[in-house]
């Protein structure tokens, strides 16, 4: 079978731990032939005492390549600094559907990353994990107009009081 003529395809490459930029970088400098796609996901982390949104991998230690399957490109990507393996079955580099990368990508296109919703409804009992509050229970109400903050419903003193407290720190009950 001729790999040459094959049309491109989207193939996982396993990188080592936190290399993902860089084997980016290095397939996009040095194989024109090779297009690399790491999707990013936005996270809200907690760093020095405060909250920072950074954009993480979609998925930790694999990148996406499209590329057409031929010895050069096979060594191209195999053995560019910080790849571990091509995902394959057996002894064949496996193709990943393309509709799968597309819903990615397509997902990710307005942004440039991937935002995940909040999994918290409208009447969810929550529970408070960190601050003044913590380890009290209330009623998820809503979302506020400050980023990452959040309307919980608490009984204080027998009266319902509506609360702010920074999403990161509820948890579903």
């Amino acid at each position: 079978m001729d790999l040459s003529t094959q049309a491109p395809a989207w193939y996982v490459a396993h990188i080592k731990p936190r290399q993902e930029s860089r084997v980016l970088a290095h397939l996009r400098l040095r194989s024109g032939e090779i297009e690399p796609y790491s999707p990013r996901l936005e996270v809200v982390r907690r760093r020095w005492g405060r909250l920072a949104t950074v954009l993480e991998p979609l998925f930790p230690n694999y990148l996406f390549l499209r590329m057409r399957l031929t010895p050069l490109t096979w060594t191209a990507a195999r053995w560019s600094p910080g790849v571990r393996r091509l995902l394959s079955d057996g002894d064949l580099v496996a193709p990943v559907p393309d509709a799968l990368v597309e819903a990615i990508r397509e997902r990710a296109s307005v942004l440039g990353f991937v935002r995940v919703g909040t999994a918290l409804k409208l009447g969810q009992c929550v529970r408070v994990l960190g601050g003044p509050m913590a380890g009290l229970e209330g009623i998820f109400e809503r979302h506020t107009s400050r980023a990452s903050r959040v309307r919980v419903l608490m009984q204080i003193l027998g009266h319902s009081t509506p609360v702010e407290v920074e999403e990161i720190n509820l948890e579903a009950v």
